[in-house]
């Protein structure tokens, strides 16, 4: 069967159509990655205490660092450092995972934000840094299950990352 020219021309303004959507999608999701980043570096400068200096004396701390953070060595020093600092801010908080048959009601979602967890809308549970004890007993009163989950590693060998 042959198609007209214009049957062509159309088919080929719809999957260029298409592949502009996908591009927007995927510039979307890029641009939140990005702005997700740039809002935990600040809250790690925040958490250094280092918020309040001007912003050419943290570029400039930043650049030193850069070139120290060649050395292995003074790459395993500060993530002791900062696994430490961590766990102290943690006071005894553990990474969970809170699942639902159904969404919590909008009450009981107050609650659980107000308990330290977040709704993952893209894996559909609620996480967070809690009290696992006092998490526990909200989630079960909201008909749901709490499960601890074992803190990201941070690789230290750039093999590890796929970084070589």
């Amino acid at each position: 069967m042959t198609t007209s020219l214009a049957e062509r021309q159309a088919r080929l303004a719809r999957s260029r159509a298409r592949v502009a959507e996908q591009e927007a999608r995927l510039r979307e999701a890029e641009r939140k990655a990005h702005t997700r980043l740039l809002i935990e570096l600040g809250t790690l400068v925040d958490r250094a205490g280092l918020a309040t200096l001007p912003a050419d004396t943290l570029l400039g701390a930043f650049l030193s660092l850069t070139a120290r953070a060649a050395d292995a060595g003074e790459l395993e020093a500060w993530t002791s450092a900062g696994v430490q600092a961590r766990r102290r801010d943690e006071d005894g908080r553990v990474p969970v995972v809170a699942t639902f048959r159904t969404e919590p009601a909008p009450d009981q979602g107050a609650q659980l934000r107000a308990a330290g967890l977040r709704r993952n809308r893209v894996l559909g549970h609620w996480e967070g840094v809690v009290d696992a004890g006092a998490a526990a007993a909200l989630v079960a009163r909201c008909g749901g299950t709490l499960r601890q989950v074992d803190p990201p590693r941070t690789p230290m060998d750039p093999a590890e990352t796929g970084a070589v």
